[in-house]
């Protein structure tokens, strides 16, 4: 396990000081940098937020159609979960898709870089959760989206948020925990 988190900390590291491509906050990256693939990844991590938005409306299928499907996706959510391979992320999208949570979440302060075949993406999210047990809640959350080149296309392989402590405990609430 500590290999497997040391190996995984120096690839996002290689990452972070690629010349390879790098972008902030725009779609239009330095001179020096390569646009066509950083946009690229801009429009998959768009792409994942209009999904997320749909899902909010009850609508899992589009997430799909953004995340890689192989056993090494991982997702690791506001509510603590850490979920590993495709299957596990798909139940959870479908759960969540089940509730209709309404709101919506978007980007801010999105940094990009980009490296033979892995992408990295930082950004902060901004939503509005409507029905909570203590009525609408704003969030306010940093994530960490990772994403593959799979068949020509940029494949979300990992989203990582922060904790949410008021949704956690409402979730327990909800649970009878």
């Amino acid at each position: 396990m500590h290999l497997r988190l040391t190996t995984c900390l120096i690839v996002l590291v290689c990452l972070a000081v690629s010349p390879i491509a790098t972008a902030q906050s725009t779609a239009t990256a330095p001179a020096t940098q390569e646009p066509a693939m950083t946009q690229a990844v801009l429009d998959a991590n768009a792409g994942f937020y209009a999904a997320l938005n749909t899902l909010f409306t009850g609508d899992d299928g589009p997430m799909a159609d953004v995340w890689s499907h192989a056993d090494d996706v991982t997702y690791m959510g506001p509510l603590g979960a850490s979920l590993h391979g495709w299957d596990q992320v798909a139940q959870t999208w479908a759960e969540q898709a089940a509730m209709k949570l309404g709101g919506g979440v978007q980007t801010h302060d999105v940094r990009v870089v980009v490296s033979a075949g892995l992408a990295l993406v930082t950004n902060i999210e901004h939503g509005r959760n409507p029905h909570t047990i203590d009525g609408p809640m704003d969030v306010l959350i940093r994530a960490t989206n990772v994403y593959r080149l799979e068949d020509g296309a940029w494949k979300m392989i990992h989203h990582h948020t922060d904790l949410l402590p008021t949704l956690v405990e409402e979730s327990k609430q909800m649970q009878g925990e």
